[in-house]
């Protein structure tokens, strides 16, 4: 099973690609707002990262109720937390707003990159995910999801 998911993750980037490379698709760097023209619509041209360097995130509501990296993007979202993890647990977490206090004393410190089906993957519960996503983000790291079943 991991090695589909990491299959479909690789399959969304490169839809993402193509888009990037098709005016008016909203991904290709000329794309402009059509409600405000000086603006753009493409993430790359608003301070994120390309759609096509997403990590992909696959959630299950109904079984494990998780938020699942695999593969590659496991180890890029896994080495994002700790380096925000790193950055952010100086000091006194208490005088930490609830997130990143939540995100420094919990969530992060229980996260583990595991081997399963010989991919490696992260787990994280959709109770935590907001705190996680914040993180990511902080990081730079952007995020496409989709249902872990197909």
């Amino acid at each position: 099973m991991s090695a589909d998911l990491v299959k479909r993750a690789n399959a969304v980037r490169a839809e993402f690609k193509k888009l990037e490379s098709v005016a008016g698709s909203g991904y290709h760097d000329n794309d402009r707002n059509p409600a405000r023209n000086d603006l753009f619509l493409a993430p790359q041209k608003n301070g994120l990262p390309r759609a096509s360097e997403s990590l992909v995130a696959f959630f299950d509501h109904d079984d494990m109720e998780t938020v699942e990296f695999v593969g590659p993007d496991a180890q890029k979202a896994d080495a994002a937390l700790k380096n925000w993890l790193q950055k952010n647990s100086k000091g006194d977490p208490s005088n930490r707003p609830g997130t990143e206090r939540k995100l420094i004393l919990r969530t992060l410190p229980r996260l583990k990159l595991e081997q399963v089906d010989g991919q490696p993957r992260l787990s994280i519960w959709l109770t935590d995910w907001n705190d996680v996503l914040y993180a990511l983000q902080a990081e730079g790291v952007a995020v496409a999801g989709l249902p872990l079943e197909e």
